[in-house]
């Protein structure tokens, strides 16, 4: 994984090693036209784990509650690169934890930094975890980026621009009838049982 002769003492933890893929990522996409940036969370399980630092209840893959970590990552990927462009692993114990929003917001600015030569479109897909206004407007804020949301919460009430132009506050499910139909999606989950 390394190599080379030197006498110097390198520095080999976790956040080095994430932003020097996060910088080599952003850089293999700059010559790509456009960019999907897929902004995802998800359980790091360390079931039998008792000593690790700041372990916190995580869902195992049959639905209880185990040790473990939260993770959120983001990935770019263009026609011909691809590339990690933010990765973290978060744990509500510890001392300076604030909240996932914030952890959500810090995945999607520093993403959005790395990336800021970038001249081309970069659509974020994200899941139905992160369907608020919030995160689509921390997105929506930066120089064309666009995103596909799956949608959990059709009660979420969202700021909608009227044909005047006035924002008013509507429930979700309101606005998409004045939504444009760009594509229907189908997905098929196969599910192993196991005796």
């Amino acid at each position: 994984m390394a190599e080379g002769d030197s006498t110097k003492r390198s520095r080999l933890d976790a956040e080095s090693v994430t932003n020097i893929l996060r910088e080599q990522g952003a850089a293999n996409l700059q010559a790509e036209p456009e960019i999907e940036l897929v902004l995802d969370g998800m359980e790091l399980r360390r079931a039998g784990a008792h000593e690790q630092e700041y372990l916190m209840s995580v869902k195992a893959l049959d639905g209880s509650l185990v040790n473990g970590y939260r993770s959120f990552n983001v990935l770019g990927m263009g026609k011909e690169a691809r590339g990690l462009l933010y990765h973290k692993l978060i744990s509500s114990n510890t001392p300076d934890f604030s909240s996932e929003n914030v952890e959500i917001k810090a995945a999607i600015d520093q993403t959005e930094q790395s990336l800021i030569g970038f001249e081309g479109a970069k659509t974020w897909a994200i899941d139905r975890g992160f369907d608020n206004d919030d995160v689509w407007w921390e997105i929506w804020k930066h120089p064309h980026s666009h995103l596909v949301n799956r949608v959990y919460h059709m009660e979420r009430i969202v700021e909608w621009q009227t044909a005047s132009g006035q924002w008013e506050e509507r429930y979700l499910d309101a606005t998409f009838p004045y939504m444009n139909h760009l594509a229907t999606i189908e997905t098929e989950l196969e599910v192993r049982l196991q005796v």
